[in-house]
């Protein structure tokens, strides 16, 4: 058909408008584009029918018109023709013409305003997915039978070779995220402080965050799909739930890290499959990255900030070196500065202390467990998990020989860190441990009381001054601050972050999406949990507030105060926990401070405390509340824990501070601070008991609860 309009205006820049295809009655339209005085009319013809409709697409609008034309006769019409309703539309998604005007064919009609207009959207489709092929590929990473995988803050971990066809579907989730949020987001393979055969994936969000909760979901959803066909149509199903419109390639993009475990190469393979599937979304392998590195150049990207892994080592570095330079000179010399022993638990984070070192030349290192052969296997007998938990120097260390160093341990992939030494033996006895912990409770404080200091200066107090600070700041406001803990701190770090720092403490469930979650709402937000997972978070009013003090702010103890708070929140890495930043941490407040980790440790003396785990067979039936120091349901379960506690109180005379329980893959996990070690082994050996009575007599009512 001839296109209406004017030759001359053929030349003019081309307005896209999607190809019309729309069913009326049982026939089929389909149209040409060409450009009039009034916009771009689209002409259409109907297939197999004598008959001719016009539509016209706005492009100052970006709507597609339909126009009931007058009942005249038109040339090509048919004589036999009569009003068909334009019933619905072919077209792609998500352009649809949702109209019933009758109508007879006519020429081409003057583009004047319809009744009925339809926005659409540029630019033009592409599919997201081919199905036929993402089924393919998804047929050559079978599901293993008979294993239900479930997403929590650790990801996906089990035996790594189990692991091949959820780390392709984890790709392809990953992937689906970056087009929803527009932003690059990461997939890490890693199982932490699990052992060296297994292995897991975890997905980051632009932020550089754990994957939104919302998403979780998501996650179990493929990775529990019997077949490629159920997973297809789960793909399908997200990207409808979730209005992935369906778009042109725009620098979508999944960065992919792993750790040093044997199958994550070939594990990796996999997650390059799953990206690609997905069309227009390009994986990019970072190569063998702690955890945290990972997350730090996810969040770094999408800031448009440099994030290689240099960018990463020199960001630490300048920071570290920022703050040995703002040490104030009336605090003494640092006489400290012997070697920090680090046992890297045989994992990436070995190399990666190594590569700090060369550009952090104050740092003095000496690294252990670095995963060379014949220093034994990943997360075996050593790591921040194994000494947290046992209280015992971790293999490498020699309780005669080590005895006072400075000591610390990392996890497998480097987001946990824990410090230790070890007492000499004449000074413990047979009921005390000779190595001396300070876990994430002792960090958190830690960080806390030098935060606090610098707030302090912002105020303009004196040097630790030892009032409890007041956080009004001239020229900001009021900073909040708060330093987010679990249940399972010691509380005996609850109460000196209260009393003597004089610092809000918000409790949240397990997890660092929670706390993690809560920081955020604060100025400054301190976490960890006492395994050494933790950072700090700055918002970003605060942040532009330091910034401009530490560039404007006349000489003095305010503007070293300031840019002393701009180099913490540039060392620790705020998207997660990040166990080399923390070490730069800890070494530049103890330094700071003049502190041997004996100092450091008298700050307060832990309550004892004891944590054990119960082997159930249904781990949803048990549900927590008040921050999982309660159990909810089984009801009469929280009533025979009361009851003990009570026996104990009465008959020991001992106060217990609080009961703990969280549920962790098929164990629940239960946590009791009391005065002595003795009451808390008794305690543990009767729970353990009560606790499996418990389960057994109400089997059956449980399961029938679960049903």
């Amino acid at each position: 058909m001839r296109a209406a309009g004017r030759r001359g205006q053929h030349a003019r820049s081309p307005v896209y408008a999607p190809p019309l295809v729309a069913r009326v009655g049982d026939g089929r339209l389909t149209g040409s584009v060409s450009r009039g005085s009034r916009g771009v009319r689209v002409h259409t013809q109907r297939i197999n029918l004598s008959m001719c409709v016009s539509v016209c697409f706005h492009p100052q609008t970006l709507m597609w018109c339909v126009r009931s034309p007058s009942p005249s006769p038109s040339p090509c019409a048919s004589p036999a023709a009569t009003p068909l309703p334009l019933t619905h539309s072919l077209c792609s998604f998500p352009y649809r013409l949702v109209s019933s005007i009758p109508f007879l064919c006519s020429a081409p009609l003057p583009c004047s305003a319809p009744p009925r207009c339809l926005p659409m959207a540029t630019p033009p489709p592409i599919p997201l997915l081919d199905t036929a092929s993402l089924r393919q590929a998804a047929l050559r990473f079978p599901p293993p039978a008979g294993v239900k995988f479930s997403y929590g803050t650790a990801g996906f971990r089990t035996d790594a070779a189990l692991l091949p066809s959820t780390i392709f579907r984890m790709g392809v989730l990953a992937a689906l995220r970056s087009i929803c949020t527009q932003g690059i987001t990461g997939l890490m393979l890693t199982a932490s402080h699990n052992p060296v055969h297994e292995n897991g994936v975890k997905l980051v969000d632009p932020s550089g965050g754990m994957l939104a909760v919302s998403w979780e979901s998501y996650s179990d959803l493929l990775a529990n799909a019997p077949d490629a066909d159920n997973f297809v149509q789960a793909v399908e199903d997200i990207i409808r739930n979730e209005k992935i419109q369906e778009r042109g390639k725009s620098g979508e993009k999944v960065l992919l890290g792993r750790d040093t475990r044997p199958s994550g190469q070939s594990l990796l393979e996999a997650a390059f499959k799953g990206v690609e599937a997905v069309r227009g979304v390009e994986a990019q392998d970072m190569g063998i990255l702690t955890t945290p590195q990972l997350h730090w150049m996810v969040r770094c990207i999408n800031k448009r900030v440099p994030a290689t892994e240099s960018d990463y080592f020199r960001t630490l570095s300048k920071a570290f070196s920022t703050l040995s330079d703002l040490r104030p000179s009336g605090l003494g010399e640092c006489t400290d500065h012997e070697n920090l022993i680090v046992d890297a638990a045989n994992g990436v984070g070995a190399d990666k202390l190594f590569q700090l070192q060369k550009v952090t030349p104050s740092l003095r290192v000496q690294v252990r467990n670095s995963g060379l052969e014949g220093e034994g296997l990943l997360n075996d007998g050593v790591g921040a998990d194994f000494v947290q938990k046992e209280k015992i120097p971790p293999r490498g260390f020699d309780a005669s020989s080590d005895s006072s160093k400075r000591c610390a341990s990392l996890d497998g992939d480097a987001d946990r860190l824990v410090y230790f030494y070890i007492s000499p033996m004449e000074q413990t006895d047979a009921t005390s441990a000779c190595l001396q912990l300070l876990d994430g409770d002792k960090i958190a404080t830690l960080f806390s009381s030098y935060i606090m200091d610098q707030l302090q200066i912002l105020r303009g107090k004196s040097l630790l001054s030892g009032a409890i600070p007041n956080t009004e700041i001239p020229g900001f406001g009021t900073v909040k601050v708060a330093v987010i803990q679990t249940a399972y701190a010691n509380g005996a770090s609850t109460k000196y972050i209260k009393q003597v720092l004089g610092l809000e403490v918000a409790l949240t469930p397990t997890g660092v999406k929670h706390l993690h979650k809560r920081a955020a709402q604060y100025d400054v937000g301190i976490y960890f949990e006492a395994n050494g997972h933790g950072t700090i978070l700055f918002s970003d009013n605060f942040l532009q507030w330091l910034h401009d003090a530490a560039s404007l702010e006349e000489e003095g103890q305010r503007k070293q105060a300031a840019r002393r708070l701009v180099a913490v929140s540039e060392m620790v890495n705020q998207a997660v926990g990040d166990a080399l930043s923390s070490i730069l941490m800890v070494e530049s407040v103890l330094r700071y401070r003049n502190w041997s980790l004996q100092q450091w440790n008298a700050l307060y003396t832990d309550l004892p405390s004891r944590q054990l785990k119960v082997t159930v067979a249904d781990r949803s039936v048990f549900k927590t509340t008040d921050a999982e120091t309660k159990v909810a349901f089984p009801s009469l379960l929280q009533g025979a824990i009361d009851t003990l506690v009570g026996e104990y109180c009465r008959t020991l005379e001992v106060v217990m501070e609080f009961v703990a329980l969280k549920v962790v893959g098929n164990f629940l996990c239960f946590m009791l601070v009391i005065l002595s070690y003795q009451e808390v082994h008794n305690w543990k050996s009767n729970i353990s008991f009560g606790q499996s009575r418990e389960v057994r007599g109400r089997k059956g009512f449980c399961e029938a609860i679960r049903n």
